[in-house]
Parts: structure tokens; C-alpha cells; sequence
């Protein structure tokens, strides 16, 4: 008998502890449960960010996260506080983990072998010829994604209109021991089975599914919704970012209440496919 995994905000992020390490991605980025973890005065946590996750930022600007690894190849994905490293490093990491590894030998460059000794070392290199750089699998404790469709039973999906070559970073999820998603709608299983190629994980490695419409507000979701660009550029103007953040993305209750006050009109000026379609 199949096992319903829908849960609500609430319930999915108490599966996220204090001191919890979580995994991010930009442009999959579950607002709606990040929003519900700083209500809960979430602390003390460790984020890998594939990508420059604005989750990243706000969970950091907040007080939430103490350490944060990120995934970024240019200066413009900057974020505060963060240890940067090549996409193609973090992803080898979390790689690694999936496939049972206790490490990925990767080009590691010099300030990461001095910044990071635990995760960037030398090793010995093939058939003892000197050495060659490693950097350490990568086993987060939850992975939170928001996707476009989901069932009760855990299968997730991209839309048709969305590049799958995104689901090879997303897959990287099952390095955590818990994978949580928001979707933007729950579907039937006939319409999970019509597009069963745009599947993203095995429903059983998938904890709980979350239903939150607009649920990467204000970030974009590219086959849906452009990001909010106006409430982002006045975050990223403040001088006290957990200010703003209180007032503007974190003073609603839930995410019903967050979507009443942002109003169907500005909802409706930054959607661009209300069900992701070709």
C-alpha cells in the first residue's frame, strides 16, 4: 500500500532541527519552507548552496545559519559569509555521497586546501605518483526543493517547459538522508504517469511533499513565475536585512496569509505560465 507523504509547512520543517546541514538549490528555492524555519527561529545550521541561493542569504541575514558552503562561478553570485567554491567541486561533493564515495578527486585550488583542510586535502596520487587534490563527499542532513508538480506519494516533476538538464543537479538531493519538497500544485497519478519522463526522484527517497503555489516567491521559478524583482532589489538595499525581512516576507503566518498580502495582482504580473505547459 502506498504511504501519502502531503504534510504541511509547519510539519516539514520540524523535521529540520537546530544545527541541521541543508541543501539548497538556486532556481528550486522553497520560500514558502524557508520562510516557515525562520518563524520557528531555526539556528545554528549549515547550508550548501548549489547555485547563489537567495535562501542562503536570507537564512544567514536572519541569525539561522552559522556556515555556509556555496556552488557559484562568478563573483556576481556572491554571498556574505559564504566559503565560494566551483559549482563543479560542490556538485563533485554531493556526487560522491550519492554514489557511495568517501571523497571526489577533483582540481582543488590552493586557497581551499588552506581554508578548508577537512573537506580540500592532497592524496596519494594513481599507483603512488605523487598527489593529487580530493575533496570530501558531502552528506547533508535535508535537502528541500521546490518543484512543479507533485502526487501524495512522494513523485516529483518538472513541468513540461522545463529544462531537464536541471534534473542532474536536483538528483543530487538523495545525497541527503532527508529530501523535502515544496511543489506549486499536487496532481493525480494519471497526470503524474502522462508525464512520467520528467520525474525527478524515487518516491522513496522523498520524506514529505509540501503544496505551496508561488512557494519560490520571490525568487523566480523559471517555468512559471519571473522573480520579484522589486521586493528584491529593496531587501538587498537595507541596511538591516533581517529587518526588512520581518516585516516583508516574514510577518505573514503561513503561506496563505503571505500570498493574501502580496495580492492577485502582483501575483498575476509576475506569472508567466500558470501551469508550466509548452
Amino acid at each position: 500500500m502506498k504511504h501519502k507523504k502531503l504534510a504541511t509547512a509547519t510539519q516539514a520543517a520540524a523535521l529540520i532541527p537546530d544545527g541541521s546541514s541543508l541543501l539548497l538549490f538556486d532556481g528550486y528555492e522553497p520560500m514558502s519552507l524557508i520562510r516557515e524555519l525562520l518563524r520557528q527561529n531555526r539556528r545554528r545550521l549549515t547550508l550548501y548552496s548549489c547555485g547563489p541561493a537567495f535562501a542562503a542569504s536570507l537564512l544567514a541575514a536572519c541569525g539561522a545559519a552559522d556556515h555556509i558552503l556555496a556552488g557559484c562561478d562568478s563573483e556576481s553570485c556572491f554571498i556574505p559569509g559564504a566559503l565560494h567554491v566551483s559549482r563543479a567541486i560542490l556538485n563533485a561533493q554531493l556526487a560522491a555521497a550519492v554514489n557511495g564515495g568517501d571523497h571526489a578527486s577533483v582540481a582543488v585550488p590552493e586557497r581551499l586546501l588552506a581554508k578548508a583542510p577537512k573537506l580540500y586535502r592532497e592524496i596519494p596520487g594513481i599507483f603512488d605518483t605523487g598527489t593529487q587534490t580530493a575533496a570530501a563527499a558531502l552528506h547533508p542532513d535535508v535537502a528541500v526543493v521546490h518543484a512543479a508538480r507533485a502526487d501524495f506519494y512522494g513523485n516529483i516533476q518538472l513541468d513540461p517547459s522545463a529544462d531537464m538538464r536541471d534534473a542532474d543537479t536536483l538528483r543530487l538531493a538523495a545525497a541527503a538522508k532527508t529530501v523535502i519538497v515544496s511543489a506549486e500544485q499536487i496532481v493525480s497519478d494519471d497526470a503524474i504517469r502522462m508525464n512520467a519522463l520528467r520525474g525527478l526522484f524515487d518516491p522513496n527517497a522523498v520524506t514529505c511533499v509540501v503544496e505551496a503555489p508561488y512557494g519560490a516567491h520571490p525568487t523566480a521559478f523559471a517555468t512559471r513565475y519571473r522573480a520579484d524583482e522589486e521586493l528584491l532589489r529593496e531587501y538587498e538595499a537595507q541596511e538591516d536585512s533581517a529587518a526588512f525581512a520581518r516585516q516583508h516576507l516574514l510577518s505573514s503566518p503561513d503561506q496563505d496569509s503571505y500570498l493574501a498580502g502580496l495580492g492577485f495582482e502582483r501575483l498575476i504580473s509576475l506569472t508567466t505560465n500558470r501551469r508550466g505547459e509548452n
